[in-house]
C-alpha cells in the first residue's frame, strides 16, 4: 500500500527516463520497465477500480458522470494495456499498422472477457460478502497452477514464481501471458502459451458459472438468505426476475468470451496478424 502511493511519481519518472534512454543511449532497459509499470497499472489498479465501481452500483449508490467516466477509462486502460503488453513483451516487433490490425481482430475477445470476469467477481463479492474470499482464492490458486505449468521451461526459479504470481492476478480480469522479467531465451513456447489461454478461459468460465448458478439457486430456494444478509443491495430475489436475468446474461456472455478465447489463442500466442477480411 505504501508503494502504491508513489506510483504516479514512478510512472512519470520512468516515462522520462525511457525517452531519454532511447533517444541518447539507444537503450531499451527503461522502456521495458515502463511497459511493466503501465501493465501493472492496468492489471492492479484499473481492474480493481472497475470492480469497485460495479460493486457500488450493485449496492444502490447514485451513478454520477464522474463514475461513468472513471469506469470507461478503467475499461479502456485495461483492454488497451493488456493487448499492448502482449505485443511489446513478446519481443516480436510489429509495425503500427500490424498492431492496429491485430488489436481489431482480438479486441472483441478482450472486451467480452473483461466484462464477464469483472462482473462475475462483482456479484461474487456483493452477494457472498466476506465468504467471497474463499472462491476468489480458489480461482487464484487454479490460475497459479496453470501459469506455473506454462512457465515450467523457465530455468530461473525467481522469474518463474514471479511470472506465476503476476499472471495469476492479471488473468482474474483479462487474458495475459506475459511477465516483466522473461529472459529472451527462456520464454514459454508458443504452444504452451496457447494452451494456457485455452485452459485458463475454460477454467475461469466454469468457476464463475458454477458460482453464479449457486447464487441463482439460492435466490430461488433460499431467498431469506439475501433478505437477512444483504441489506442495501438493489438486485434481490424478492424484487423481481431481474435478479435471475443478470447472472444468466453474464453466463451467456462468458460462454461467448470463452469461445472467442479458444478461437484466438494461437493468434495471441504467436502474434499472427494476418489481414482483415471484409
Amino acid at each position: 500500500m505504501v508503494r502504491f502511493l508513489f506510483f504516479p511519481i514512478l510512472l512519470l519518472i520512468s516515462t522520462m527516463l525511457a525517452v531519454i534512454s532511447k533517444r541518447f543511449r539507444e537503450d531499451d532497459d527503461w522502456m521495458k520497465f515502463l511497459q511493466f509499470v503501465v501493465g501493472a497499472e492496468a492489471f492492479f489498479e484499473s481492474f480493481i477500480q472497475l470492480t469497485l465501481q460495479e460493486y457500488t452500483i450493485l449496492y444502490g449508490y447514485p451513478v454520477t458522470k464522474t463514475q461513468i467516466a472513471t469506469m470507461v477509462a478503467s475499461f479502456i486502460m485495461l483492454s488497451r494495456a493488456a493487448i499492448l503488453f502482449e505485443i511489446q513483451r513478446s519481443g516480436k516487433g510489429l509495425s503500427c499498422w500490424e498492431t492496429i490490425i491485430h488489436t481489431v481482430k482480438i479486441l472483441p475477445c478482450y472486451v467480452t472477457t473483461i466484462i464477464f470476469r469483472t462482473s462475475s467477481l462483482t456479484l461474487t463479492i456483493g452477494y457472498l460478502r466476506q465468504w467471497s474470499v474463499i472462491p476468489i482464492g480458489i480461482l487464484y490458486l487454479e490460475l497459479a497452477v496453470l501459469a506455473y505449468l506454462m512457465c515450467s521451461d523457465v530455468k530461473n526459479k525467481v522469474i518463474r514464481f514471479q511470472a506465476t504470481y503476476f499472471m495469476s492476478f492479471s488473468n482474474l480480469a483479462v487474458i495475459n501471458t506475459q511477465n516483466a522479467d522473461y529472459e529472451d531465451d527462456e520464454k514459454p513456447s508458443d504452444e504452451k502459451t496457447a494452451t494456457f489461454i485455452r485452459r485458463s478461459s475454460i477454467l475461469t468460465f466454469c468457476h464463475h458459472t458454477t458460482l453464479l448458478v449457486i447464487l441463482m439457486c439460492l435466490g430461488q430456494y433460499q431467498p431469506e438468505y439475501f433478505q437477512e444478509q444483504l441489506e442495501g443491495v438493489v438486485l434481490l430475489p424478492n424484487n423481481g426476475k431481474e435478479f435471475f436475468y443478470l447472472p444468466g446474461f453474464i453466463i451467456v456472455l462468458g460462454f461467448y468470451s470463452m469461445v472467442l478465447s479458444l478461437h484466438v489463442a494461437d493468434k495471441v500466442a504467436r502474434l499472427e496478424v494476418g489481414t482483415i477480411k471484409i
